[in-house]
């Protein structure tokens, strides 16, 4: 086999080629026994040897929980920096990539590093034979080999197979953006976007919206995740309408199917949608209501249209809706709070006099004086006047354009005055007094509610909400790139605008929909009413503050939408304010942002239409005219929205409340009023069942709903707005609660404005909007507003529990169930049922997820619920999947505490073992609890977890909790057990079930495996380490990669005949090529410089074991050194004494070797004293011997005993002596993560009979073991606790010791961390002293670990804060940066063997003058121990997958905003300190890395 042609290979290159030479050789000679062999060597060459030369960038790629989010296509990933370009390459890792709701974690290698991530483009192709396959990413961050994050939000469907440019989170105006690839960017993202969005006219003089169909005629890959769809029917076109079965209405059918996914409902809403819609309206089909076109016979009959859908406030205007003071009421809480203004004069088009109204005025007033103290108030419906009318049933429809006059009287209650039919006054047009036959003025009062509910539903409510909103959602999308910080701060708020109003165009208001089967104006009325309506729109009527300033009705008492909607617009007002001060610092970034500016321009022109009288701005010159127009735009898409949607079924549910159209002309005379002439006059049955059908459908809770504020779509990634987002949201909190407390003292609680059931975007219209029905909370419980809800949760929130739909005749329901289709119609909930959501988030390791049933109760302080199963009918719980749930209670259980969760079989499929990441429940008063699990389920079990709240055992006061926590550390000493290991030495955990199965080999024969794998240098005993509890174990991603390192070097090894080769080195340089290609500037710098002194000296402060000198002040008697010694390497004008006097002589004694076979500290003849003047050889020898005693010392003491079996120790106790809700098991058990499984390895690698310490190393497994003991028996408290150990020896201003600065900073920086966090769960030293949970595991640490050795000076208890601060600390640093310092450079410092040799063949000398090459090879380590060494090290050094660095906390168990915001300056102070370390390992010749931050590993985990 020839070398291929071209350029010149690289070294590298040419190793990997003759290896596959060799291979081709072997092949050829007929040697198939080396094929297996040949392929796994090959492959293992061009994976690893290769590997450390590249730059690695780790993504962490998360799939929405939508359903359907996830994809079988293929994705691909390419990174584009400020240096470079990655190569394309595939996201791909064993088993399902990109399920629903996973979080997948992928390695992309590059030559070299790209520098800053500008772009990360996803490439979407077909995979295999399947068909394309939509994916909705939601977010990817890109971890660079420097540590740094870069988090780039996507939040979009990609359809087709097309690439998709991302850019980092940052938000970023034009004017920011300075390089041509970024601004190509924005420029390409707005095209795109302007081809897929357009505007289309609906009709005149309406604000533009958005043509659906437009979307055909884009091609996949010319658009920005944008979808191609099938060519549709135009919006307008009647040949699109079609009639649902049942369905009262025709819909729109092509306009709702060829939406851009963007702008879709997810499939929950609308699964929830058609869920609603259809049983009700079956319902109402079969019992005849849709097609009763006749008068209602009384009016008690329209109160068995819904008899079981009842709220409070339906029932209280059922009851009250005669009332004047209800009537008056509604025009300041009810849905259309905008109508009123203040006169200081009566119009002359209303001619009411003093003598009309003074009996209801009473004594000592009249109409100018309540006029002069604007008590008097007008709602003028003038814009009905020349609205045209429509028929119903084949017969024509009237319409008022009325006028009503109210006074504010003098206990605060608005009530009628007089009520004209319209606007012309006359004989024809009386003025209706309350002072009228009863029923005369019941139905003027009721033309006037159907006035109401013409300007309400088509002008307040749709114009001024949902189609102005469009126009603001279409020109974001079109003017606005991703990156842009108005485009992150508005598009939460038009989620789903598109959509629903896309729905309400397709039900509505096309032909024969629903405003021409239930409205008396028709659709033509309401495009006249729309129109006209938006050509009176003025900026001031947008803005709330300006619009009660111009109406005048400040000053109204009662007024709640009023109040809470001032508090909401201000709360929006300070967020807006934060937000655009951070990105527009002055007026002139806000002119020069030419993409604000567009679109400032855009819904200009688009919405008011170009109209200047509008007042609306065509261009923004401040920060302040920003944040106004910004402010109103939020308010109007998710404040106001709800203010005049969330009650129209409580108050359009009783019809003559709020009439849909009227079949009588309006009055022209008084007293001809009957009770039949009133029932004539109000719409029909099947009008009226129509249209209540309508009001239900708004009653339903809304799926997929995100209150205001709640942005779980992270497009924010800076930290100040972050901090401005957390603010927004406490702040909307308080006003909630302070609506809340109001309303407990009202009769009728209005919370419609109430945060929680706010959503951001006017996401729900007359098809899909929240319920309200608020009640007095002593009826209702703990939120007023959710209790008295009807609840008809979506399929795939259900709990598995399906029911028939419930209709009034038990008959009924018989023959309604035997109708197909309707076993998957559910009964409604009974109105005091509390409703709690569950979020369950499943682990992102391989095999996490299960398909066992888990159920689940909740328990909290005023009860418990029923247990009850988690299940979407489909698959639940998958790898990496977020599921949501609902769990109905029968009451409200009060302040959340503990849940249950139950595995149980399903089915006939055996035990499957579940990672359960934590629990969320947001409870009926919108408090969200978390519930930390993160932990295995194995087997069939039930799990209790406690609210996430940190706290000790004075903080439970509670029986229960006491009991939990009690029950939780019971079960955990009875399986986590003391072992010991080796006397003397700390005890370990002991392995529940460490025998094994029983054996089912079919062959009797047939030897029991041992549990050693055959063929490997070394023996390890799996059986070890196959048994370890599954919460101790490694994750699937890190025992694969642990054991695929070992695997194939091991094998290259043998091949090679490495590990059989049993003789001397015949050449140093030889050495060189066990590792061909696994080079750093470390290894290479101690292989060229290990002979020198200087490094010699070096390694003592930067090396392995940098905690071994100490200052020397006087030699000890065991080294008789002498001055005449010393003096020709000290030079003239100093001595050793005067050296010793200075502090500038320091000691490495290796004491605790001595009485070990062949090692001896006592001076003589027959040990001399070795100087740097002796022989080349001689002097070469002795420090290789050094290096040898350093070796033990680094191994067993420094790396092995005062890291892992201490730290194991440490990680025990903690399991079996605090509860996971303790506080300091929250902040140190990341510190402990896979210590127990890196320690049974090291057992079962180093420490077994047959292992590394019996194989390859001189003091064989009892030396070693020794030399640990005597150490344990020699280890200080202060010893561990790193600012006390530097002063002991004598080393706190010793030059150039790096590993002493970098190990200092690192300890200061957690001890602050800590200190924030003990100070904040104990406030005094008797809550420490009286903590028995922390004395017990101090004691439990002092006794299984130091073996009750009091001269250790460990604390057998703590009784100050001080002291706890340092004992934890002293923990988190043992178990994390002490490791990382005597680890991770190992293989650097060892791969040149005669540094750091592992054994020596030959006594050490008792002469000088002998040693010469040879004898120097002839006691170096064989070949074979050298490898076998070196595999070892190799191993455990290489960079580890699954890892978490110092600081890094994926795994939330602390929900409380002090500790979190201690966790984020801890990393910010790591940050800093990795930032200190980089720079000055510039100016170095030799870099020290192993105490960067970025470098360490919380725990001890490799």
């Amino acid at each position: 086999m020839s070398q291929p042609e071209g350029p010149a290979l690289s070294e590298t290159s040419k190793q990997l080629w003759a290896g596959r030479a060799l291979l081709s050789y072997q092949w050829s000679s007929g040697d198939d026994s080396a094929l297996p062999v040949a392929h796994l060597l090959w492959a293992s060459y061009c994976f690893w040897l290769l590997s450390p030369t590249m730059a690695v960038y780790r993504l962490c790629v998360t799939t929405g929980s939508y359903l359907k989010a996830g994809t079988l296509d293929n994705i691909y990933a390419t990174l584009v920096g400020t240096c470079g370009e990655s190569p394309k390459q595939r996201l791909d890792r064993v088993g399902r990539d990109f399920a629903s709701g996973s979080v997948q974690k992928y390695k992309v290698r590059c030559a070299a590093e790209l520098g800053e991530i500008l772009l990360l483009r996803l490439h979407k192709e077909r995979f295999a034979f399947f068909r394309k396959d939509p994916w909705y990413c939601s977010r990817i961050s890109v971890t660079a080999p420097d540590g740094t994050v870069t988090h780039f939000p996507s939040y979009q469907w990609i359809e087709g197979y097309c690439t998709v440019e991302l850019r980092p989170g940052t938000a970023r105006t034009i004017c920011q953006d300075s390089l041509p690839l970024l601004l190509d960017h924005r420029k390409r993202e707005l095209q795109a976007r302007q081809e897929c969005y357009r505007w289309k006219i609906y009709a005149p003089g309406f604000p533009r919206m958005l043509d659906v169909s437009s979307f055909e005629e884009i091609e996949s890959d010319k658009k920005f995740a944008l979808t191609k769809t099938v060519p549709c029917a135009d919006q307008d076109d009647n040949s699109g309408n079609q009639y649902l079965p049942g369905f009262p209405m025709k819909v729109d059918i092509p306009s709702l199917l060829h939406m851009e996914p963007n702008i879709r409902y997810s499939a929950t809403k609308t699964a929830s949608l058609i869920f609603n819609a259809i049983p009700a309206s079956l319902g109402m089909k079969i019992r005849g209501l849709l097609d009763r076109k006749g008068s209602w016979k009384k009016l008690d009959d329209i109160r068995n249209i819904f008899w079981c859908h009842k709220t409070f406030t339906s029932e209280y205007v059922t009851e009250h809706w005669c009332e004047d003071s209800f009537f008056g009421y509604q025009y300041l809480n009810g849905v259309n709070p905008v109508m009123l203004h203040c006169l200081s004069s009566l119009p002359s088009k209303l001619p009411v006099t003093n003598d009309m109204v003074a009996s209801l005025l009473g004594p000592g007033t009249c109409l100018q004086t309540e006029l002069e103290r604007g008590h008097i108030f007008l709602a003028d419906y003038w814009i009905l006047a020349e609205a045209p009318v429509h028929c119903l049933n084949g017969r024509q429809q009237y319409v008022a354009a009325p006028l009503c006059l109210l006074w504010l009287n003098p206990q605060g209650v608005l009530l009628p005055l007089a009520i004209q039919l319209s606007q012309t006054p006359g004989p024809e047009s009386p003025i209706f007094l309350p002072t009228d036959c009863e029923l005369d003025w019941l139905l003027a009062k009721t033309w006037v509610r159907n006035s109401e509910f013409l300007v309400h539903e088509n002008n307040t409510h749709f114009l001024c909400t949902h189609l102005l909103c469009e126009a603001f959602s279409m020109a974001t999308l079109r003017q606005l790139p991703l990156c842009h910080p108005i485009y992150k701060l508005l598009l939460p708020h038009t989620r789903y605008t598109l959509q629903v109003n896309t729905i309400a165009r397709a039900t509505l208001l096309n032909p024969e929909g629903l405003v021409d089967k239930v409205t008396s104006i028709g659709r033509r009325g309401l495009i006249y009413l729309m129109s006209t309506g938006l050509a009176h729109f003025t900026y001031t009527d947008f803005c709330l503050p300006d619009s009660l300033r111009a109406r005048g009705v400040l000053n109204i008492p009662n007024y709640h939408y009023r109040d809470d909607g001032l508090k909401i617009w201000a709360a929006i007002e300070r967020f807006v304010s934060e937000i655009v001060s951070y990105y527009y610092p002055d007026d002139a970034s806000v002119q020069q942002d030419s993409e604000l500016q567009a679109w400032v321009g855009e819904i200009f022109a688009q919405a008011f239409l170009g109209r200047e009288n509008s007042g609306f701005p065509s261009r923004l010159c401040t920060p302040g005219e920003l944040v106004k127009y910004l402010t109103a735009i939020i308010f109007n898409c998710s404040a106001q929205h709800a203010a005049v949607n969330s009650g129209q079924h409580d108050f359009g549910a009783w019809m003559p409340n709020a009439p849909s159209s009227m079949r009588q002309p309006p009055p022209q005379a008084k007293g001809n009023t009957t009770m039949k002439t009133y029932l004539d006059t109000l719409p029909e049955v099947n009008v009226t069942c129509s249209n209540l059908l309508l009001f239900w459908l708004v009653s339903q809770e809304p799926k997929d709903q995100r209150p205001l504020g709640t942005y779980p779509d992270e497009h924010f990634t800076e930290e100040a707005p972050r901090q401005s987002i957390a603010a927004f949201q406490n702040c909307l909190a308080q006003i909630s609660r302070d609506i809340r407390e109001r309303n407990e003292s009202l009769a009728l609680p209005y919370a419609y404005l109430d945060p929680p059931l706010i959503e951001n975007s006017g996401s729900s219209s007359d098809a899909c909007s929240p319920a309200s029905g608020p009640a007095p909370p002593h009826l209702l419980g703990s939120h007023p507003a959710r209790q008295g809800q009807q609840l008809l949760p979506a399929p795939e929130a259900s709990s598995g529990q399906w029911f028939p739909l419930t209709v009034p005749s038990r008959s009924l329901i018989q023959s309604t169930l035997s109708l197909p289709g309707f076993p998957y119609l559910r009964c409604f909930q009974p109105a005091a049922m509390a409703t709690y959501k569950v979020k369950v988030a499943t682990g992102t390791d391989f095999f996490s997820g299960t398909l066992d049933s888990i159920s689940l109760t909740i328990v909290g302080t005023q009860g418990e619920s029923h247990k009850q199963l988690l299940n979407h009918f489909g698959r639940d719980f998958a790898t990496g999947a977020v599921d949501e749930y609902t769990v109905q209670c029968q009451q409200d259980l009060g302040e959340l505490i503990i849940i249950r969760l139950h595995k149980e079989p399903h089915s006939f499929l055996p035990k499957d073992p579940w990672y359960c990441n934590y629990v969320q429940i947001c409870a009926p008063n919108c408090r969200v609890y978390h519930f930390p699990a993160y932990q295995w389920m194995d087997g069939y079990e039930t799990l209790a977890l406690r609210e996430a709240t940190g706290k000790t055992t004075a903080d439970d006061t509670l029986p229960i909790l006491l009991e939990h926590r009690q029950e939780e550390i019971r079960a955990k000493k009875d399986f986590y057990h003391w072992r010991v290991f080796v006397p003397g030495l700390p005890n370990y955990v002991d392995i529940p079930s460490y025998h094994p199965p029983a054996r089912r080999c079919r062959n009797p024969n047939r030897p029991e495996w041992n549990g050693y794998i055959p063929g490997f240098p070394i023996l390890i005993n799996i059986k070890a380490t196959r048994f370890l509890n599954s919460n101790l174990r490694f994750s699937f991603v890190k025992t694969a990669s642990f054991f695929y390192r070992l695997g194939p070097m091991a094998l290259a090894f043998k091949l090679r005949g490495l590990v059989d080769r049993k003789r001397s080195w015949k050449r140093l340089k030889d050495i060189k090529n066990i590792f061909p290609a696994t080079k750093t500037v470390v290894s290479e710098y101690v292989a060229e410089h290990w002979m020198e002194d200087s490094f010699f000296g070096y390694q003592y402060l930067n090396g392995l074991n940098p905690g071994l000198i100490r200052r020397c002040t006087q030699l000890p008697d065991k080294f008789p050194v002498t001055d005449e010694m010393v003096a020709p390497f000290l030079g003239e004008g100093t001595c050793l004494q005067a050296e010793l006097e200075k502090g500038n002589i320091y000691l490495a004694d290796y004491r605790i070797l001595e009485g070990i076979p062949t090692l001896s500290q006592t001076p003589g003849p027959d040990c001399p004293i070795f100087l740097p003047n002796d022989s080349e050889w001689d002097w070469l020898l002795a420090k290789t011997w050094v290096r040898y005693a350093e070796f033990y010392c680094h191994e067993a003491i420094a790396h092995l005993l005062e890291s892992h079996l201490i730290g194991e120790a440490f990680c025990l106790a903690l399991l079996r002596n605090l509860p996971m809700c303790h506080p300091l098991y929250k902040l140190l058990i990341p510190h402990t993560r896979y210590n127990v499984q890196i320690n049974s390895i090291g057992r079962a690698l180093l420490l077994n009979k047959g292992g590394l310490s019996a194989r390859a190393m001189s003091l064989g497994l009892e030396g070693f073991a020794q030399v640990m003991v005597r150490a344990l028996s020699e280890l200080t408290y202060k010893s561990l606790c790193i600012p006390n150990d530097f002063v002991e020896r004598g080393v706190q201003d010793l030059p150039g010791y790096y590993f002493r600065d970098d190990s200092l900073a690192v300890w200061y920086a957690m001890e602050r961390y800590v200190t924030e966090i003990i100070t904040y769960y104990y406030p005094n030293d008797a809550a420490v002293e009286g903590d028995p949970e922390l004395q017990c595991w101090v004691q439990e640490i002092f006794k299984e670990c130091l073996l009750e050795r009091e001269s250790s000076g460990f604390p057998t208890c703590l009784r100050t804060i001080p002291e706890l601060i340092e004992y934890v600390t002293m923990v988190m640093y043992t178990c994390s940066a002490r490791h990382a310092a005597v680890n991770t450079g190992q293989l650097e410092f060892t791969s040149w063997m005669p540094n750091f040799p592992s054994s020596m063949r030959n006594p050490p000398m008792q002469t000088k003058g002998l040693t010469t090459l040879q004898t120097y090879m002839d006691t170096l380590p064989d070949v074979k121990t050298t490898c076998i060494v070196l595999l070892v090290l190799w191993t455990l050094c290489r960079e580890p997958d699954d890892r978490r660095p110092l600081g890094h906390f994926p795994d939330i168990h602390f929900v409380e905003e002090a500790p979190r915001r201690s966790i984020e300056s801890f990393r910010q102070n790591l940050a800093q300190i990795s930032h200190n370390i980089r720079q000055r390992n510039k100016c170095l010749t030799l870099p020290y890395y192993y105490l960067d931050p970025v470098l360490i590993e919380n725990s001890i985990s490799i």
